[in-house]
């Protein structure tokens, strides 16, 4: 696009049928002639030479581009006038992804009686990770909350008792660390037991797990989280000597 310009991207289902999807992104750039357009999906061809002089490029992305989406069965254009922006758009058929509760529950004899109804915090802002953390759970008999942020984890934890927080170390906000530390000072103060509190984090290096136990945090998991890791989690911090493995810590 042109210097101070502005791109949009919008991704929505057509018709109401959200497995055809419609992607667009518009810009406010240079635009195109109906000549330019023409010819503009072919290999090494670029609406203007001057464009690749200043812009850079080969002109084999959009030859690549409509390639791809034919290959998925789908049809690409673009809409544009010359001085007035252009949008491109291409339009697949996906298919449907149903999460699954089945095919995340374990076997029922690998659910412990002590995992059933225990109350489990989690601070996570991406909303796919949140509900397969969240849906992992419940198909082992959890009971699970859910919010977005550090924050909003807080502002949970002081109204409500949990068994189990799952903090997600970068978040907007407040991340997982803050809110590990808010935690830990408000037991302190309030002089209560203290919650086990486990560490999500996409990042395994020996830095970012001495950071988390610094903030506070007992234990640590990678992203994406597994069902096995989180059997492994309820194991070594629901109860029993939970109790005396956070004195420890």
């Amino acid at each position: 696009t042109s210097a101070g310009g502005s791109i949009h991207v919008d991704v929505s289902p057509m018709d109401g049928q959200h497995s055809d999807i419609m992607f667009k992104v518009k810009d406010s750039g240079i635009g195109l002639t109906p000549e330019q357009k023409a010819k503009l999906f072919q290999r090494y061809v670029q609406a203007d030479d001057s464009t690749a002089r200043q812009f850079g490029g080969t002109g084999l992305g959009l030859a690549v581009s409509k390639q791809m989406v034919e290959l998925m069965k789908g049809e690409i254009g673009v809409e544009s006038e010359a001085g007035a922006g252009s949008t491109f758009w291409f339009r697949l058929t996906l298919p449907e992804v149903v999460l699954s509760a089945v095919a995340l529950a374990p076997p029922e004899e690998e659910i412990k009686a002590e995992w059933k109804k225990t109350r489990v915090l989690i601070a996570e802002d991406n909303v796919i990770m949140q509900k397969i953390a969240a849906l992992m759970l419940q198909t082992l008999g959890c009971e699970v909350t859910v919010c977005n942020d550090g924050a909003e984890a807080l502002a949970v934890y002081e109204k409500e008792k949990f068994d189990l927080i799952l903090l997600d170390c970068e978040m907007p906000n407040l991340d997982g660390f803050g809110a590990a530390k808010a935690i830990r000072l408000i037991e302190l103060t309030k002089e209560v037991a203290k919650t086990p509190i486990i560490a999500m984090s996409a990042h395994i290096a020996p830095e970012i797990r001495a950071k988390c136990l610094d903030a506070g945090m007992d234990d640590y998991t990678e992203k994406p989280i597994k069902k096995q890791a989180l059997m492994a989690i309820l194991n070594q911090w629901l109860p029993g000597d939970v109790g005396e493995k956070l004195k420890a810590g």
